[in-house]
């Protein structure tokens, strides 16, 4: 990876379409607390979590996805 390319990644992993479930990847520094404010859960590193979703200003449920932490610098990209 080149030092200038540093950037976190919040993405969704699955095909657009309808599907059984979503899964997101987190990757990169400091997404702890992103992760905090759209699951209300610790991470845990190279854990799948199957949990609900939550819009980070209302709390609103948004949907349930699996959510796995990669935390930098032992993820793929970071």
């Amino acid at each position: 990876m080149f030092p200038y390319d540093q950037e976190n990644i919040v993405a969704i992993a699955t095909p657009p379409g309808i599907g059984a479930l979503a899964v997101v990847r987190l990757s990169g520094k400091d997404l702890k607390p992103l992760y905090k404010d759209f699951t209300h859960k610790q991470p845990k590193n190279r854990f799948a979590l199957f949990a609900r979703i939550y819009h980070p200003i209302n709390n609103n449920i948004l949907d349930e996805a699996v959510v796995t932490y990669f935390e930098s610098p032992g993820s793929y990209t970071g």
